[in-house]
């Protein structure tokens, strides 16, 4: 059986060798450093979600964080903002990162379904990405009503992008049509999968 829940520090090892194998494959950016790869500050401030599979091994991961206006929303992102509609407190999403081994398996879909299964408990009011024109994802969340737009300026000090950076924006009227979108594409997947839904929202509200 696949799990989907909220990653601890003790497993900080796990999550920078599935970081570090997911970058390094990357056609959308070339990663500068590996060591800024490694477990930090905003791992610990934030919510870091992994999916582990049946011989629990981890598999793919995602930091999740909370942020409640703009200026430091886009000194954590190092994007600016002003191109998009936010409502706060918003979730940010970072080091999204699937192990190559485990690419074109349906994970990206099934970590969608897991926060946004959580989100309704939350205060939340929309979600927020960094994404990257031409990516493996960008269909799936278009289909779940994302809002891509290309920012005015940027200062990314992390990668240097091979396609164009766009910021994904979902509003929380959409949470349950995207729900709906996820669950729907993992119909098919024929593998038992357990969601913590309540370590999930729990890790969530904490932060706001």
């Amino acid at each position: 059986m696949m799990r989907v829940g909220v990653v601890d520090v003790s497993q900080r090892d796990a999550v920078l060798a599935v970081r570090v194998a997911a970058y390094r494959q990357a056609a959308e950016f070339a990663w500068r450093d590996d060591s800024a790869l490694a477990w930090s500050d905003a791992d610990d401030d934030g919510t870091v979600l992994g999916i582990w599979d049946a011989q629990g091994r981890l598999q793919s991961t995602l930091r999740a964080s909370v942020f409640h206006e703009r200026g430091a929303a886009e000194a954590f992102l190092e994007y600016r903002l002003d191109a998009v509609d936010l409502a706060w407190p918003a979730l940010l999403f970072s080091r999204a990162a699937t192990h190559p081994d485990a690419a074109r398996q349906g994970l990206f879909a099934l970590m969608r379904q897991a926060y946004l299964s959580a989100l309704p408990a939350t205060p939340l009011q929309c979600l927020l990405a960094v994404v990257y024109e031409g990516g493996p994802r960008l269909r799936a969340m278009q289909d779940a009503g994302y809002r891509f737009t290309t920012p005015s300026g940027g200062w990314d000090s992390e990668a240097v992008a091979r396609t164009q950076p766009l910021l994904a924006v979902l509003p929380r009227a959409q949470f349950a049509r995207a729900l709906d979108v996820a669950s729907t594409a993992l119909l098919g997947h024929g593998t038992p999968v357990q969601i913590d839904t309540p370590a999930i929202a729990a890790a969530f509200s904490r932060c706001c």
